[in-house]
């Protein structure tokens, strides 16, 4: 039986690193949040290699005294804390006192550095946690740290790593967020000797946006503020044209510090209700400011997760913030100031190609329709008042939407009018009027997504009342009343027509490739599965020149090309589950441009062209939701109207 016996510190340390030092990326983030607490006010951050041969961290903070070199790097020596206490009033991003101690174990680590007041620099060299040198030399005011031959003689964990062009995407993503934190610091990223960002730490969040997204992002971001004297949040959301298939582009920050919640990103999510589709998250830099006593954020050595002592109130602060921010015309906003770029060495080629959208979806008159022969024909009868009054050009009865099969069907003789009750400029109180017990029970109900629709409007003559609320239909059929979403059945019927055909994607070169400028971590999954993205259809280069992604060949399936919106979506999927077969990302871009090109829910349509597409419902057996799952219609009885008004108990 083994004995128990004590570690040595280096075995301890290496064990202790594989918590604090997972990949290059760690190293940089726990060296870069050393010079912040320095008082940094210029940060350089130099890789090769992607981090795993060298990486060079220079701060012009105020350095370590001389006789504090060696201590540094024990494990557990901190200049943050002196006792517990200190951890809930802590204003600084790092205080545990392990970083240099789990770095220095696991690679070889040089140490220079110069106080202000010192005659002369101290440079301190380890070695997988042993002195190799310690000397006194020339330095500026700051400290150097560099980092080579991270994990060589560890090869368990370098087997870990990634290719380094992923690691230096890693890192790359780090810095952008740490620049988005902090203006008002200079920042200065290297890769493999080339500049990747460089800023003047004017303090300006949007100039620091600009240097990370580009300009073309500007004109889509929302001035979010907030405080409440508990809570102070600063930043920007955008609008829908930014919103992308993952969270990638949301940067969250406590107190200056980068954290990753749950909470705090679905609060952002709710506030942007109806006005993002279902798969869809929004751009967001926001700031939180909190009292420290109110956040916990020693949870883990990485201290990217956090406790709030009342996340309820500050989830509930984010949405408000958020859902003002959206509520805000963009009359009313400030006016953003004029840009000129002294900041980033990127070259901003925008964005503008990023969401092209999808053209020549529907080109036919009219797709092939199912035989109808054996189907009873619609017996259509309208009103004569157009409840939908407004009227606008006949835009759906356009080939490339509409085309209808059978003669526009005449109104019927009928007594009806002679029955109808105009009700226009009435007011009637219900202030003597119990409400229902329930409002669920008594709420229209969703046609099942099983019904057959041929038979729906096919068995009995159905009349279209007319339009409410720009959108939404109402057409009585014997006791039912069914609420029609127009941009919901339009949908579901131009997917139905694309989705008829076999699906054959194919990989067509682009004759101008189109360029986009992607964030480090997008680089980084876009390295780590290129493969599988050549294999569907995307083939694509660098241009080291401008730095940006060139798109040469895009997938095109039935005619619809998946262009760079396709491309944010497989990366989506690969992200999340690790493949993505052709068919299911065919399947999700006929969804896409059906709901581009489906007429929208503000449109006014005349009562001949919302009876075209009731005439292709009844024609073909097509499910009762749009192709994201909503419904088509729902119904309402007249029992369920008597109930509402107390006629039926």
């Amino acid at each position: 039986m083994n004995r128990i016996r004590v570690l040595s510190p280096l075995v301890a340390n290496q064990i202790a690193a594989g918590e604090v030092v997972e990949r290059p990326a760690s190293v940089v983030k726990e060296l870069v949040e050393n010079s912040i607490d320095a008082g940094a006010t210029f940060i350089t951050v130099e890789i090769e290699n992607g981090g795993i041969d060298l990486i060079r961290v220079i701060d012009n903070g105020s350095g370590i005294p001389s006789e504090d070199c060696e201590t540094a790097f024990l494990r557990h020596a901190t200049s943050k804390i002196a006792a517990a206490d200190d951890i809930s009033h802590i204003h600084t991003l790092g205080f545990r006192g392990e970083a240099l101690a789990s770095i220095a174990s696991v690679a070889d680590v040089t140490l220079i550095t110069r106080t202000e007041d010192a005659e002369s620099g101290m440079q301190v060299r380890m070695d997988n946690g042993a002195l190799l040198e310690r000397r006194a030399c020339a330095a500026a005011k700051g400290t150097t740290l560099e980092v080579r031959d991270l994990f060589a003689k560890t090869p368990a964990r370098l087997k870990f790593l990634k290719n380094t062009r992923t690691e230096a995407g890693y890192i790359g993503d780090y810095i952008s967020r740490m620049i988005m934190a902090l203006p008002s610091i200079a920042f200065q990223y290297m890769n493999n000797g080339k500049t990747v960002y460089q800023t003047y730490g004017d303090g300006n969040l949007r100039n620091a946006v600009f240097c990370i997204y580009g300009s073309s992002v500007l004109a889509h971001l929302k001035d979010v503020f907030f405080d409440d004297g508990y809570l102070r949040i600063t930043g920007y959301i955008g609008d829908a044209e930014l919103a992308r298939p993952n969270r990638l582009q949301q940067s969250i920050y406590l107190n200056e510090r980068y954290i990753r919640s749950a909470s705090i990103s679905n609060a952002i999510l709710r506030a942007y209700d109806t006005r993002l589709m279902s798969g869809r998250f929004p751009f967001a830099v926001l700031n939180l400011r909190i009292a420290t006593t109110e956040v916990d954020v020693n949870v883990h050595p990485t201290k990217m997760e956090v406790r709030f002592a009342d996340d309820r109130r500050v989830t509930s602060s984010v949405y408000s913030a958020c859902v003002r921010a959206l509520e805000v015309p963009v009359n009313q906003r400030e006016a953003m100031p004029a840009y000129t770029d002294p900041v980033s060495v990127q070259h901003d080629l925008g964005e503008a190609t990023a969401l092209a959208k999808y053209t020549s979806v529907i080109k036919e008159k009219s797709a092939p329709s199912l035989p109808t022969d054996s189907l009873p024909r619609p017996m259509i009868k309208w009103s004569d008042d157009d409840i939908g009054s407004r009227r606008r050009d006949p835009v759906l009865c356009e080939p490339t939407l509409y085309h209808p099969r059978v003669p526009m069907p005449t109104q019927t003789t009928t007594d009806a009018r002679a029955n109808e009750i105009h009700v226009s400029g009435i007011q009637t109180s219900l202030s003597g009027i119990d409400e229902p017990s329930t409002a669920e029970a008594l709420a229209p109900a969703a046609v099942d997504d099983g019904a057959d629709v041929r038979k729906i409007f096919a068995q009995s003559p159905y009349r279209i009342v007319g339009a409410v609320f720009a959108g939404y239909w109402i057409v009585e059929q014997g006791d039912t009343l069914f609420l029609i979403d127009q941009h919901a059945a339009h949908e579901r019927r131009l997917y139905e027509r694309l989705i008829s055909r076999d699906i054959v994607p194919v990989s067509q070169p682009l004759l101008v490739p189109e360029a986009v400028r992607l964030t480090p971590g997008s680089e980084a999954l876009l390295d780590t599965y290129r493969q599988q993205l050549e294999e569907i259809g995307f083939l694509f280069q660098v241009d080291d020149a401008s730095e940006c992604l060139l798109v040469t060949s895009v997938p095109v399936v039935n005619g619809v090309p998946l262009r760079l919106e396709g491309l944010f979506e497989a990366l989506a999927l690969l992200d999340q589950t690790g493949s993505v077969s052709r068919k299911e990302l065919a399947r999700r871009a006929l969804i896409q441009a059906s709901c581009k090109h489906a007429v929208k829910i503000t449109e006014h349509l005349s009562q001949e062209e919302i009876a075209c597409l009731l005439q292709e419902y009844s024609e073909h057996g097509v499910p009762m939701t749009c192709p994201h799952g909503r419904p088509v219609m729902v119904q309402l009885s007249k029992l369920d109207l008597e109930k509402m008004f107390k006629r039926v108990v």
